[in-house]
């Protein structure tokens, strides 16, 4: 099952439920290390926004770790949590989530290249009120263990969307090769053409917003199945403003990162608004008559 949420309210939400449990109140927290860690869900557990209770562990890793995180529950559908962090008290930036680690699985599951020296981990329930036992599976493999050969796959396509986040200025549309740093080939290619055939104005707004101007906050990344098994899809849910934006990047394996192929906007009960590639097709290969 899927755990449903409102963008607007998801991220504010989920820093509220670190803050504390209760307004005074030190949130319990245990450390966790690479291994099996069992533990249990109870109506004693702090809880978060949507009424479900959570555990909240702490990871200390070298950075550059690859780590992998995998819950498993046979009493509720198992809902994965971490943010850069060493105080569930406080840690709210950076997030990653999971509800199912595969389709149809109850199970939750994270991989991510670890890019702080520790990590708050919220073993969760995708519902409210869900109570039992689980099993949190914990492999942290160093940065001088990674086997080169394979270090792309390990580091997985949302580390690349919240470092394009993080960036001030991340590409120029003007420079082809800024923009192959972020997208693929094509993409990036349609972009810059765009950009010289319109003297600067481009698409007429800034995509990564979805709108003219902006002021950014409560950022969620989460990755999810694409439309083909080698285009993972990483969904940004963040506050442009007091405006909930949710933002779909169609991702694919570079030869030396990941790259963005598409962006597609939806609203907040799901519908698309507009895609990138489409957006540029029309404007570069407009129909006639249009």
């Amino acid at each position: 099952m899927a755990r449903t949420h409102n963008p607007a309210t998801w991220g504010l939400a989920l820093a509220v439920a670190l803050a504390a449990a209760t307004a005074g109140e030190a949130v319990a927290q245990s450390p966790l290390a690479p291994g099996e860690t069992r533990g249990e869900l109870t109506a004693s557990d702090d809880r978060m926004h949507d009424g479900s209770y959570r555990d909240c562990h702490v990871l200390t890793v070298a950075p550059g770790s690859e780590v992998t995180l995998t819950q498993a529950s046979t009493a509720f559908d198992s809902y994965l949590i971490a943010a850069v962090g060493s105080d569930c008290a406080t840690s709210a930036v950076s997030w990653y989530a999971n509800d199912d680690a595969r389709d149809g699985s109850l199970d939750a599951a994270l991989r991510f290249r670890a890019i702080a020296p520790s990590y708050v981990v919220l073993a969760n329930s995708a519902g409210p009120g869900e109570t039992g036992p689980y099993l949190l599976t914990t492999r942290v493999v160093r940065p001088d263990r990674i086997d080169p050969a394979v270090a792309l796959s390990l580091s997985l396509p949302e580390v690349q969307i919240n470092n394009l986040y993080a960036s001030d200025d991340p590409f120029d549309l003007d420079d082809l090769a800024s923009l192959r740093r972020w997208f693929a080939p094509i993409t990036a290619r349609a972009l810059n053409q765009l950009q010289q055939r319109t003297d600067g104005l481009g698409l007429g707004f800034d995509f990564l917003v979805d709108g003219q101007d902006s002021e950014l906050s409560n950022f969620i990344f989460s990755l999810h199945p694409g439309p083909r098994p080698d285009q993972p899809v990483v969904r940004a849910e963040f506050l442009n403003f007091d405006t909930p934006v949710r933002l779909d990047f169609v991702m694919t394996a570079g030869e030396a990162s990941w790259e963005i192929v598409d962006i597609q906007s939806f609203t907040t009960d799901g519908r698309r608004k507009w895609s990138l590639t489409t957006r540029l097709a029309e404007e570069l290969y407009p129909t006639p008559g249009r």
